[in-house]
């Protein structure tokens, strides 16, 4: 998923700012702009396949994940993990990483479009996860 600012948002603040100075061309010319980048897996918890198997596939995070909060053998939540579930049935959720574009870092900024999409994609999920760890470079 990518955060975007939309376009008709920058446009209205460089109306607001007089920066387009009411031309029209300019105001049209602005773009989306790119925020942040966030992978996320939707792991089916009850279905086919093997909801460990499909965590190990998608990164080594991801699987660090997969090894914790899903009992490996029975293909359902562990159980120390669904004691803390108010509704252990659904699927999981899983965050791999907020990567937040160079011009944005250092503000704070990360836990709003990673809450954002967190509320977008998490409909009929039980939980979602990441795991935590330092801020890093883009890849």
């Amino acid at each position: 998923m990518t955060a975007r600012i939309d376009a008709d948002v920058l446009a209205e603040d460089v109306a607001a700012r007089g920066d387009g100075d009411g031309d029209q061309e300019i105001l049209d010319a602005v773009q989306d702009v790119a925020v942040a980048r966030m992978p996320f897996a939707r792991v089916r918890m009850l279905g086919p396949g093997d909801p460990f198997e499909a965590m190990d596939a998608y990164t080594g995070d991801v699987s660090r994940i997969g090894e914790t909060l899903p009992d490996v053998g029975r293909s359902e939540y562990a159980p120390a993990f669904e004691e803390a579930l108010s509704h252990p049935v659904g699927d999981l959720l899983v965050m791999d990483r907020a990567i937040l574009e160079p011009e944005w870092r250092g503000a704070g900024l990360g836990p709003v479009p990673a809450g954002a999409a967190i509320r977008r994609l998490s409909q009929d999920c039980t939980a979602v996860a990441c795991e935590p760890g330092p801020p890093t470079a883009a890849r």
